[in-house]
Order: C-alpha cells, then structure tokens, then sequence
C-alpha cells in the first residue's frame, strides 16, 4: 500500500528499542526493513533456548490427550481423591 510505505517513510521511529506505536503492524515487510536498520537489535534469550524449546514441545504433549487418558499423579492416587465435578460443569 503506497500510502502506508509514505507515512513510514514520513514518520521515524518512536523509540528505538519498540520501534512504532501500537497500531503499526509489525510483521508487515516495509515495517520490519525500517526497524531493521533504525532500531536497536534486540535478541531475546528464550529465542535461542533450544532447552527451552524442548521444554514447551513437552509441555504442548502432556497437555494434549491425542484420545489417550492422562495418568493421574502419584499423589492423588495413595490419597484415592477423585475429581467430584468436573470444573466445566461448575
């Protein structure tokens, strides 16, 4: 869009660790050039994680049941507490 590219071009960066206001999409191409060569770089730690990132797949995989039921924990099972109502039926 020509007049989006003009007013980027017509308006510099706010700040240079956040870049623009709130309302300028930043995954938009002309965006992400500008910031590229006028803002800070800033690199985020948990972006190179790959710990981390081992972490969520996990995470993504205990909480989804694929059709499988979860195994109740060991301390809820020696103490025989059951769930009483599920809390969506609250």
């Amino acid at each position: 869009d020509p007049t989006c590219v003009a007013w980027l071009d017509n308006n510099p960066l706010r700040d240079p660790v956040f870049g623009y206001s709130d309302f300028v999409r930043f995954s938009w191409a002309p965006c992400k050039d500008r910031l590229a060569d006028a803002a800070i770089p800033v690199v985020f730690r948990a972006d190179l994680d790959e710990e981390e990132l081992q972490q969520q797949k996990g995470m993504a995989r205990f909480l989804g049941t694929n059709g499988r039921k979860r195994k109740r924990l060991e301390y809820f099972e020696k103490r025989n507490i059951r769930v009483a109502k599920p809390i969506c039926q609250l």
